[in-house]
């Protein structure tokens, strides 16, 4: 899928979006995390997670076409199977616990 421009002047509309460009992949997990939970737009990047089955037939660096989120931010993109986001980040993982401890899950928002 071709990335979009983010239309959106506020957060809450910016997540609707993210939310939605994730969702294309039926994601078991989509969650923000990072600087961008606490600073919103004024953040440098924003981190997403996608855990989901259907990246299982996608090489790695071709999983963001799969999606379709805005093109005009720096989004970094943590895409995993869920066997391959368990072997890499256990939960005893000082990441994943950082990615845990301060998220938006974008599957609990609206589109």
């Amino acid at each position: 899928m071709k990335m979009v421009e983010l239309h959106s002047s506020n957060f809450e509309d910016a997540l609707q979006e993210f939310a939605a460009g994730v969702q294309v992949i039926d994601p078991e997990r989509a969650i923000l995390f990072g600087s961008a939970v606490k600073e919103g737009l004024q953040a440098d990047d924003f981190d997403i997670l996608i855990v989901a089955e259907g990246f299982d037939e996608i090489r790695y660096q071709n999983r963001s076409a799969a999606l379709n989120l805005p093109e005009n931010l720096s989004i970094d993109l943590w895409m995993y199977t869920p066997p391959e986001f368990r072997t890499l980040y256990p939960r005893s993982d000082p990441i994943r616990q950082s990615m845990e401890s301060d998220n938006i899950d974008l599957l609990s928002i609206k589109t």
